[in-house]
């Protein structure tokens, strides 16, 4: 039987965090860097805040964590994220959406002039991440941010803006080694919008899933 080589090396690495006793504790002070790659493919379209669907929404992160306080399980870090690279894909053609006029003879359509994919780059310098059991091998944890991203062209559409401002929340968990490092699994809502600094300002919401590895500073 063929094993993905992808899969295979994931059940090692899991295999070799839960093979090794459990790890110490969190504590104040504590300091780690985290890379993450995470993807939507899904973009919900008329919610309380975005109004653009049809996107794909990719993002890798360095994020760096800092813990300053606990209390009984509980933790809290303060976090600032690096965005090397963020993509912007529209999954449709220029035609958005077309209607028949009154005269039931003629359409009108509406274009999207956006471009297929818009690179960008950008940070989260201000974030808290939350640990609900600082101890154990797997952790659960709730995190939040905010920042900013500049793209290649306007996102999510024509006449919007290359600049955007971002904000984030979500969760996940993260399965440690006695050693300080860990590989963690999670979910958050991920929404990109100017501010209402351009013409249009329509918000584009992903519900980005993403993977990373975490490694203690100092290590």
């Amino acid at each position: 039987m063929a094993y993905h080589p992808v899969a295979v090396a994931l059940c090692a690495l899991l295999a070799g965090a839960d093979a090794v006793a459990q790890s110490r504790a969190l504590s104040s002070g504590d300091h780690f860097i985290e890379r993450t790659a995470g993807f939507s493919w899904y973009s919900p379209a008329a919610s309380s805040l975005g109004s653009i669907n049809h996107r794909r929404v990719y993002l890798v992160g360095l994020r760096s964590e800092r813990l300053f306080a606990t209390a009984g399980p509980f933790a809290i870090a303060y976090t600032a994220e690096l965005i090397p690279l963020a993509i912007v894909e529209r999954t449709t053609g220029n035609i958005e959406q077309c209607s028949r006029n009154a005269n039931w003879v003629t359409f009108t359509c509406r274009y999207d002039y956006s471009a297929r994919v818009a690179v960008g780059a950008g940070g989260s310098p201000v974030g808290a991440k939350l640990y609900f059991n600082r101890a154990g091998k797997t952790r659960v944890y709730g995190s939040v941010a905010g920042g900013g991203l500049v793209f290649s062209s306007h996102v999510p559409v024509h006449n919007s803006r290359r600049a955007n401002f971002t904000f984030e929340y979500g969760g996940g968990v993260e399965v440690t080694a006695r050693d300080g490092r860990a590989v963690m699994f999670g979910y958050k809502f991920h929404h990109i919008s100017n501010g209402g600094t351009a013409a249009l300002n329509p918000g584009l919401d992903a519900n980005v899933l993403y993977v990373g590895v975490i490694r203690r500073r100092g290590m």
